[in-house]
Parts: C-alpha cells; structure tokens; sequence
C-alpha cells in the first residue's frame, strides 16, 4: 500500500469511529431520557397515593405533604434534565420524600436517616438514588411486626456512599423490580465502572451498598 493510501484509511477508520461514538452518546442520551421517564412517573404516582391517604387522617399533615411534594416537583422539572446537580441538593430532595413517607408509617416502624457533612460543591446525576430508598418502603414493611429501615449516607475521597437495610420479607415481590432495574441501567450509561452496587439479604434483613466515584 502507498503512503498516500494508508493515510485515507486510517483517516476514513478514525472518521469512522468517531461516527460510531456520536451515535452511542446519542443512543445512550435517548435512553437515558426514556429512563428518567419511567422512573420519574412511578415515584409521583406513589407519593400522591401516600398524600391521598392522609386526608382521611390528618388534614394538617396533608397539607404539609402538598408543600414538600410541589418542593419536590419544582426540584424534579427544574433538575432533571440536567446531567449534574448539586449532591446537597439531591440529598434534601431525599430527605422531603423521608419526611413524606414518615407520614404514613405506623408506631412498628423506625426510620433511622444519617447524612454526614457534603460539600457543598460535588456534583451528582439527578434522582439516581430515590428508587433504592423507595424500596425500603415498598419491601420492608410489614404491620403485624416491629420493623426497622435504616439509611445511611456519606461521602468519602470523593466516593459517595449510600447504605440501605430493610426487614426482608420472603412472600413479597423482588426487590429488582422495574425501578431498580432502570436506575442501574442509569448508572451504567452514566458512571460505568465508576460505581458499584451490592444487593444481599443478611440474618433476615435487604441490604443495599452503592458506591459512586464522583471525581
């Protein structure tokens, strides 16, 4: 082969690939945004659920969940169609779906929420961690028994920690179910070997332990 020639392939080769990666960013963006659909219409509905229940309670605390829900709305239209928002945010984001669900939780079940100090300048892809904590809620309660969820929350040399444990319950559903499954295809498009999940059950209890390098 002349010079000449090798030259135009190797230039029609890197053309080439770099096609190939337009495309899988444009195919990962378009996924990811059919996920953001998903999983954001499931975590709405639920919460309305928990709203409309209350009304029959307490009527004051419905109308403190209204506020939190409409906070969180304002936080979900306006953050996520961003590719990183503010962790500290995110987090209180969490804490308004915590102080929600609170609502509704009978005197069997504690609720034990730690978030140690986060700086105020991380960055962290927008309500990637809801669908882990809902699953504590959606799995891990039961009526005819004391049960305990536990969250737990700190960053560490730019690794962000989220642990998670529930009271695992054999009749119910799988914990994998469409949410989790979405969040973790999420975060395989967005942080790839950046992050690790572990999902086990330990003497009775669902635990979860995800990992993410924010660096």
């Amino acid at each position: 082969l002349t010079v000449g020639f090798t030259n135009f392939l190797i230039e029609k080769w890197n053309s080439e690939e770099r096609r190939k990666l337009v495309l899988q960013e444009l195919k990962a963006h378009a996924e990811l945004n059919n996920l953001k659909a998903q999983i954001n219409p499931h975590f709405f509905f639920n919460t309305l659920n928990t709203i409309y229940a209350l009304t029959y309670k307490d009527v004051e605390k419905s109308q403190d969940s209204i506020l939190k829900l409409s906070k969180m709305m304002r936080y979900a239209m306006n953050e996520e169609n961003k590719d990183l928002v503010s962790l500290k945010d995110e987090l209180v984001f969490v804490q308004h779906y915590l102080d929600l669900m609170s609502y509704r939780l009978s005197s069997n079940v504690s609720l034990d929420f730690t978030i140690l100090g986060v700086p105020s300048d991380v960055k962290i892809a927008p309500m990637i961690l809801l669908t882990f904590i809902e699953n504590c809620f959606k799995h891990g309660i039961r009526s005819t028994e004391d049960c305990s969820i536990r969250i737990f929350t700190y960053l560490k040399d730019g690794v962000f920690v989220l642990e998670t444990e529930n009271h695992w319950f054999e009749n119910r559903r799988k914990m994998n179910g469409i949410g989790i499954i979405n969040t973790i295809k999420r975060l395989d498009i967005l942080y790839q070997d950046r992050y690790s999940l572990q999902q086990n059950i330990r003497e009775g209890k669902y635990h979860v332990l995800l990992k993410i390098n924010l660096k």
